[in-house]
C-alpha cells in the first residue's frame, strides 16, 4: 500500500501489509497496535512489489527509505552501487539517512577495500570519501553528507543489519566532534 493505504499498481513499490491465522491479532501495547494494525492487516515495516503473477519482492524496509528533494531512495540500492566500487570492500556498506538538527543526512557506513591508486599507493580516506560521494552523486543524484569508516558492519542476531548501532556510531562519532571518522581501520 502506499502512505494513505491505498493499493499500488504492479510493479510500484509499497508497504507490505499481511494477515492470516499465523499472524499476530495485536499487540500488548495499545500505542503499537495503532501503530502497526490496520483493519486487521499488519503493517510488517518493510517495503515490496508485486509483479503481474501476483509474485512478491521485498526490496527493503520502510524505515530505511531516503527521502531527498521530493525522491525516494533506498539504502541497499545506493549501498550496491558503493559495493561495486575497488575502494569498498563486498557486503561491508550500509547507506541510511539520519535526523540531524532537523535536517536528514546521507550517511554511508562502510569498510575500505584494500585498494590501491594509481601510483602503488593506497588511497587516502579523503579520496575514498570523495570517490564515494562522487559516485553515488553521478549514479543517484544524490548528495552523501558523511562517509564513515568501520571495521565491520553491525548485525543483529539474525543477520540484518542493526540500523540502531549503525546510526549509534554515525551519532557517536558527531559526538566526538569529528563529524566524520577520522582514517579507515588498520587491517
Amino acid at each position: 500500500v502506499d502512505d494513505a493505504g491505498g493499493e499500488v499498481a504492479s510493479g510500484e513499490i509499497g508497504e507490505i501489509l499481511i494477515r492470516g491465522t499465523c499472524v499476530t491479532p495485536g499487540y500488548l501495547d495499545a500505542a503499537a497496535n495503532a501503530e502497526s494494525i490496520e483493519d486487521g492487516w499488519l503493517r510488517t515495516g518493510d517495503l515490496g512489489s508485486l509483479d503481474e503473477d501476483g509474485r512478491l519482492y521485498v526490496t527493503g524496509r520502510k524505515k530505511d527509505l531516503i527521502i531527498f528533494q521530493g525522491k525516494n531512495f533506498y539504502g541497499h540500492e545506493i549501498a550496491a552501487a558503493i559495493a561495486d566500487l575497488p575502494l569498498a570492500k563486498s557486503g561491508h556498506v550500509y547507506v541510511f539517512g539520519v535526523d540531524v538538527d532537523g535536517r536528514e543526512r546521507v550517511v554511508v557506513l562502510m569498510t575500505p577495500a584494500k585498494a590501491v591508486s594509481g601510483d602503488g599507493a593506497p588511497p587516502s580516506p579523503d579520496e575514498i570519501r570523495n570517490a564515494v560521494r562522487r559516485h553515488v552523486l553521478l549514479q543517484f543524484g544524490l548528495p552523501v553528507d558523511d562517509v564513515q569508516f568501520v571495521p565491520r558492519i553491525p548485525k543483529t542476531t539474525s543477520g540484518k543489519v542493526s540500523r540502531h548501532l549503525c546510526e549509534q556510531i554515525y551519532r557517536d562519532a558527531l559526538s566526538a566532534g569529528s563529524g566524520s571518522a577520522a582514517a579507515p581501520p588498520a587491517s
